[in-house]
């Protein structure tokens, strides 16, 4: 019995160190994306905490032409900064 104890210990220790090692090769791999995926991560973050916001753009999406949405896109993105900051004063 303690002989499978202590190989089942040593394979946990094999299994532990091998995902280590894993993590590590994922982590080099993906790190020049880091910031592409930091930048996704807080999109689909926003996206979930404001659904309503989401669904009212994916309408948007599916309504208007790539060149509205640009337009007003811009629009809003010129705009937004002041409505919070006016929203914060108030």
């Amino acid at each position: 019995m303690i002989a499978k104890m202590l190989a089942l210990r040593e394979r946990r220790l094999e299994l532990v160190a091998r995902s280590a090692l894993e993590r590590a090769n994922l982590a080099a791999t993906f790190s020049p994306l880091y910031g592409k995926l930091r930048t996704a991560d807080r999109i689909a973050t926003s996206l979930r905490s404001h659904p309503v916001a989401a669904a009212i753009a994916g309408a948007g999406a599916f309504l208007f032409d790539a060149r509205a949405l640009l337009r007003w896109g811009t629009r809003v993105a010129v705009l937004y900064p002041l409505l919070r900051s006016a929203a914060r004063r108030l």
